[in-house]
């Protein structure tokens, strides 16, 4: 099985990405295959790990271009993106603790990341760059889905 995680905070602005695009996929796929899952605490994904073999993390990253998808390897993190989060607890850091804690040997974890805009606590609109990659997001999901 294959869970998709969105990460992300629903008054977060431009840090919803995540979230919304994993709750548009799971309306659209209806898959034993497949567990969506979203969280606005990245530290879950620890645990998440633990009994998934393969996941596909979706996530707001601060990167030059606005609305760019990246993906990204669980091994390979690129500094030119910077995670993102209302907790302090980031998303490349909750794959290494989940390392650290093997949970997981022998996965296979992918990061989509959506370059983002505008991050405001108690913001809830996305602003317009960011939702026109809702698509290609989606689309790429969906390749890695079918790939892993």
């Amino acid at each position: 099985m294959i869970r998709v995680i969105g990460v992300g905070h629903a008054l977060g602005g431009d840090d919803y990405i995540g979230i919304k695009v994993v709750e548009e996929l799971s309306d659209e796929i209806d898959s034993d295959e497949v567990e969506f899952v979203t969280t606005n605490d990245p530290s879950r994904i620890i645990y998440l790990a633990e009994d998934s073999e393969k996941m596909v993390i979706v996530d707001a990253v601060l990167a030059d271009e606005p609305g760019k998808v990246f993906v990204v390897d669980q091994d390979s993190y690129p500094k030119y993106l910077k995670p993102i989060s209302s907790h302090g607890f980031e998303v490349p850091f909750a794959i290494e603790v989940a390392k650290k804690m093997g949970f997981l040997e022998g996965k296979k974890v992918v990061i989509v990341g959506i370059s983002v805009e505008n991050i405001q606590i108690f913001e809830e609109k996305i602003s317009d760059v960011v939702l026109r990659a809702i698509p290609e997001a989606k689309r790429t999901v969906r390749e890695l889905i079918e790939k892993l």
